[in-house]
């Protein structure tokens, strides 16, 4: 069987830092702001945060699968939590926040991962972010791409 050689869209391997091949810009995205160049690539079921300079720093990387997990069950919690309240009320961040940190250290979500996932299948790499970024403030962690601004991939860059 011979197969055609297909340019994807990559990530440095973390040994191979420096090391890009040309891609026809299909998981990879940039973001920038004021201070740093950021790039979201998801590869092979997982989602990962690049900062771009002379030396690449990988910043994020989860995978898809256990990412959507958590989002699952923690906005299965916070549903569940709103009803049961004896009066119609908005959760307070504090209690949305022990309900995220529950469901990411629960020991039975890292059955979850999965290389079939893609960001398309959990409705675009921005809500892929969006998700990333709530686990992170959720966890107490800052988001290194809070301020960020989608800019065009250059494949030549």
């Amino acid at each position: 069987m011979i197969l055609d050689i297909i340019k994807t869209a990559i990530v440095p391997a973390r040994k191979e830092f420096g090391r890009n091949q040309d891609s026809d810009c299909l998981h990879i995205w940039r973001l920038e702001d004021e201070t740093k160049r950021l790039r979201v690539a998801c590869h092979l079921g997982e989602l990962s945060v690049w900062q771009e300079g002379p030396e690449e720093l990988e910043l994020f990387r989860i995978n898809l699968g256990i990412l959507a997990e958590i989002t699952r069950r923690a906005n299965n919690r916070v549903w569940a939590s709103r009803r049961s309240l004896p009066t119609i009320r908005e959760l307070k961040e504090e209690e949305i926040a022990e309900i995220w940190r529950a469901c990411a250290s629960d020991p039975e979500v890292r059955f979850s991962a999965s290389l079939r996932r893609s960001a398309s299948s959990m409705g675009g790499w921005r809500r892929c972010l969006e998700m990333a970024g709530m686990l992170l403030r959720m966890q107490g962690r800052s988001v290194p791409w809070e301020r960020a601004e989608f800019v065009e991939y250059d494949c030549a860059a």
